[in-house]
């Protein structure tokens, strides 16, 4: 098993594959301490919204150009853009901005256009698995089900720093670069990983609806709400 050096949890990691000389951008976390006194000043709490905009656009000039995969086109550079923010600046944070990229790759049929089905289970993530070397439940252990905006950003802070090294377990087994933001949108494996992220997320929203807010019945709610009502913890979930 793959032992995660807790010193990596305090700085942006960048990984180098030797065996393939591959330079990959790098992916940053924010340290668990600094989520719960981290607020957004006054004057960004709309800048969220140009992200989702442009990811709305992709979609529609992919379903405009009847190709859906001109929306990976478009998505590539934004990804690339969007690993580079250090987490501290970031308007958008981690599963709601894959939330977003997640929802417009179903809506225009890419899971079976690209053949993503199967995605990932637990199962692959643990002892035994295709990618055991990322222990999901091992990664995720004391994490609570969310109850609340601050049990949505330690978990997307938690299940960020496990998605890293998922990535980096992928690309090492498999060859396909899904430690360069600019490329991994284009392989199956990217989105078989993404898509069970996803559904983690929507447990996890759910579990936050139940506890806090009963009338909102569907992810999309949550993320409207999220987005609407809460803009200084936007970037930290």
């Amino acid at each position: 098993m793959l032992r995660r050096d807790p010193i990596l949890s305090l700085m942006s990691v960048l990984f180098h594959s030797q065996t393939n000389s591959r330079n990959f951008s790098p992916i940053k976390v924010l340290p668990p301490h600094w989520v719960s006194s981290y607020k957004w000043a006054e004057g960004t709490r709309y800048m969220h919204s140009a992200t989702i905009n442009s990811l709305q656009g992709f979609k529609d000039e992919a379903q405009n150009d009847g190709n859906p995969r001109v929306f990976l086109e478009r998505l590539s550079p934004l990804h690339v853009n969007w690993h580079n923010q250090p987490s501290a600046s970031r308007r958008i944070g981690f599963l709601i901005f894959h939330w977003h990229v997640v929802a417009h790759f179903k809506e225009l049929g890419l899971v079976d256009n690209m053949g993503v089905n199967p995605i990932y289970t637990v199962a692959v993530f643990s002892p035994g698995g295709a990618y055991s070397e990322a222990d999901f439940n091992d990664a995720m252990t004391g994490v609570s089900a969310s109850q609340s905006l601050q049990g949505l950003a330690d978990f997307s802070h938690a299940i960020e720093g496990w998605h890293n090294e998922a990535h980096m377990v992928i690309a090492d087994k498999t060859g396909n670069p899904l430690m360069d933001p600019g490329r991994n949108v284009f392989y199956r494996r990217f989105w078989r990983l993404h898509l069970f992220i996803d559904q983690r997320f929507e447990s996890e929203m759910t579990s936050y609806a139940q506890a806090a807010h009963p009338q909102l019945t569907t992810s999309a709610q949550v993320i409207d709400h999220l987005e609407n009502s809460h803009h200084s913890w936007v970037g930290l979930i």
